[in-house]
């Protein structure tokens, strides 16, 4: 009798220990779930730079270019206290649907460039791709469009490609590059998987993901819960900034990709050579209808510009210095000039602009709306001045009026 109480005992006490066991076990899923809900709806799906991941819902991975946006997708977020919703078109472009082949009479301007030009926390009718379409339309007799075709991450090389590959068919009056300061970091990155003909002419540069084929089981774990890839990043950027930190004039090390801009900077005299050189294929590409926009990095403007700690610790820039060294803006002038390549040097307009303003977004090297509005401005200043009248209307330069100028009223009466 006494061995049956310790059998029935003993059973009781497992069941016990099962049945704490489950509750822990089913306690810990419910707490990994709501934490996967939690980092889903506080952070967006950002590398440490501030662009979009591939395998988020916004951004897939690209055999020809990198990477490009999810086509005909739209999604909301929350930035600060504001929801702000991105929607793209069958092109993978953020926007309405572009009507292919263009009208007659339309003039068509295509923005080509990373997330500044993107700008999917801003929203869509404060980027400065709206604004400047607003504002060019004010001084043309004939419709404007201006078409966001925005990528995180891109640089020229990829821009180049995705105009090659996907874009030539919008047919732009006017193709306008901006140019991002972090641009040389970004070609050295992409470099290794350029493929090539055997003329150097660039043919395509997939996504690592998509050139080291079928993701490992990690990989794909990652890919599936954003809890597992938040954690993973985290741990990796806490062992590399303690142990493995790379040199902060490394253009491939994120605390690295600023370096050139500095007062006494590395010699990246082939980096930026690389980065430049796509510039010049583009413009034969788009039968020299191109611009090109230089916009500085927050650090080239102010002290008080993106001022988190963090933002400037991911990128390698100390918390209150400001880079005051021209060099890099006449860099790229001189390349510029030299190849007959009209450029917006914005530098010394957001210098003037930037006291009593927050022209960027202060936890990341993005524009504001402030930011966007003083571009529009800018651009709508150069691209209706005499120099670039040929964009608009080669044979007349009539359609496009300067700055402050008005359009004369047609006669409705006739002759």
């Amino acid at each position: 009798m006494r061995l049956l109480k310790t059998i029935a005992g003993g059973i009781r006490h497992v069941g016990r220990l099962l049945r704490t066991g489950f509750q822990a076990v089913l306690l810990l899923i419910v707490l990994l779930c709501v934490l996967e809900v939690g980092v889903r709806l506080v952070e967006s799906p950002v590398d440490p730079g501030g662009q979009s991941e591939v395998g988020s819902d916004l951004v897939r991975a690209s055999w020809t270019s990198g990477q490009s946006l999810q086509r005909l997708v739209r999604r909301e977020s929350v930035v600060g206290d504001r929801s702000v919703s991105i929607q793209t078109n069958s092109l993978g472009l953020r926007g309405a649907e572009p009507v292919v082949p263009k009208p007659v009479g339309v003039l068509r301007v295509v923005c080509l460039g990373d997330e500044r030009v993107l700008a999917e926390r801003v929203p869509y009718d404060q980027t400065f791709c709206h604004r400047l379409e607003e504002s060019l339309q004010r001084r043309s007799a004939r419709r404007v469009e201006v078409i966001n075709a925005g990528i995180p991450g891109e640089c020229p090389l990829l821009s180049l490609l995705r105009v090659r590959h996907e874009l030539l068919a919008l047919d732009a009056d006017l193709w306008l590059l901006n140019f991002d300061m972090s641009d040389v970091a970004d070609d050295y990155r992409q470099r290794p998987r350029l493929i090539s003909d055997r003329n150097g002419r660039p043919l395509a540069c997939p996504h690592p993901s998509l050139a080291l084929g079928r993701l490992n089981a990690w990989q794909q774990l990652c890919s599936r819960f954003r809890l597992v890839a938040w954690s993973s990043r985290e741990l990796g950027s806490l062992w590399t900034r303690t142990l493995v930190e790379p040199p902060a004039s490394d253009p491939g090390s994120p605390q690295g990709q600023y370096a050139w801009l500095a007062d006494t900077p590395p010699d990246w005299t082939m980096h930026i050579e690389q980065a430049l050189q796509p510039i010049s294929r583009l413009q034969k590409m788009c039968r020299g209808r191109l611009a090109v926009t230089v916009c500085p990095a927050p650090w080239q403007v102010a002290r008080n510009e993106t001022r988190h700690p963090d933002a400037r610790a991911r990128v390698g820039v100390p918390g209150d210095s400001v880079f005051n060294s021209d060099v890099p803006f006449q860099i790229l002038g001189d390349f510029l000039r030299q190849h007959d390549i009209p450029v917006c040097d914005l530098s010394e307009g957001f210098r003037t602009a930037s006291e009593g303003v927050q022209l960027f977004q202060p936890d990341r090297a993005m524009l504001s709306p402030a930011g966007h509005e003083l571009v529009a401005r800018l651009l709508a200043e150069k691209l209706t001045s005499p120099s670039m009248a040929w964009w608009s209307d080669p044979g007349t330069h009539g359609d496009v009026v300067p700055a402050g100028a008005q359009r004369p009223v047609e006669d409705q009466g006739g002759s």
